[in-house]
């Protein structure tokens, strides 16, 4: 990112850099070359350190402000990102500028004009956090979070079948299904498509995954995976599932109705016993109670 920032995301997180796993893998030889770079540039600034300090007080600009981000002396949460490397670029450029001959300066200005230009491409993709969710999204295909957040911005613009391909395309880099909300989201759009299924597989994994409270409450999760399993013809899943959710939040008063709608027509049509009927009329009163004001 220092040296050729050809490629830059708001996001590094997994899968953004696939891990090395042989040595075989050529990208090995990028980390060689970043160690000896900075080892050149160590020694080179040790070198004329008589002649002047600049290039050492930029070394130490770029590693004392770098080290609290590395990860090494306590953990940030953050193994790489753009934003972490504001200051360590400056030490570096004043390091650079202060080797260079004055004589050879011609390099450094072709450089400088390529790293504006960059920068003049990049500001507008910041303009609003659809805008980078986008652009970064449209290049960066390997991180999970990433494609999360894009397909989100199709969901939200409507777009369901772009929303669909993006989170399974983010489901698919996390083989382990370790985040709940892509497989959500996936199952609710192709619940929307009449592909229960399909949905159901989906939602039965989102229930068994890993979701942060802040961004859905956890009760909304098991009452769509009921919803599917009343589809799949699973009546009596269904209304334990609905039952899991209210075990969450006791005044859900979506679950109660679906669960009292599941119960009843269950047992109106045979598929349960009729004790369900009475259920589901004791959970329709109960909703009712809670929200007098819900038409449903």
């Amino acid at each position: 990112l220092l040296v050729f920032p050809k490629f830059l995301s708001y996001d590094y997180s997994f899968n953004a850099i696939p891990l090395v796993q042989t040595f075989a893998d050529l990208r090995l030889l990028l980390a060689l070359a970043a160690y000896l770079g900075f080892s050149a540039l160590l020694l080179l600034s040790l070198s004329v350190l008589r002649k002047t300090e600049a290039p050492i007080i930029g070394v130490a600009i770029l590693i004392l402000s770098f080290v609290p981000m590395s990860n090494i002396l306590f953990p940030v949460g953050t193994m790489i990102g753009e934003r972490l490397l504001y200051i360590p670029s400056a030490g570096l450029l004043l390091s650079v500028v202060a080797l260079v001959p004055r004589g050879r300066c011609a390099w450094l200005l072709v450089v400088g004009a390529l790293f504006v230009a960059k920068t003049w491409m990049r500001v507008p993709e910041w303009k609003d956090s659809e805008s980078i969710t986008t652009a970064d999204g449209l290049t960066q295909l390997w991180s999970a979070r990433v494609q999360f957040n894009l397909a989100n911005v199709y969901l939200q613009a409507k777009r369901y079948d772009e929303a669909l391909d993006t989170y399974q395309r983010s489901i698919r880099i996390d083989p382990t299904d370790h985040d709940a909300l892509p497989l959500y989201h996936a199952g609710q759009i192709l619940f929307f498509k009449g592909q229960h299924d399909e949905a159901n597989r989906y939602l039965e994994k989102a229930v068994n995954g890993f979701f942060s409270p802040l961004t859905i409450q956890e009760e909304e999760i098991w009452h769509d995976y009921a919803l599917s399993l009343w589809f799949v013809q699973k009546p009596q899943a269904s209304v334990a599932h609905f039952q899991k959710a209210l075990s969450i939040n006791p005044s859900f008063t979506k679950a109660m109705n679906n669960m009292a709608c599941a119960a009843g027509l269950g047992a109106i049509g045979g598929l349960l016993p009729q004790e369900y009927y009475q259920h589901a009329i004791n959970a329709l009163d109960q909703a009712v109670r809670i929200d007098p004001g819900n038409v449903l």
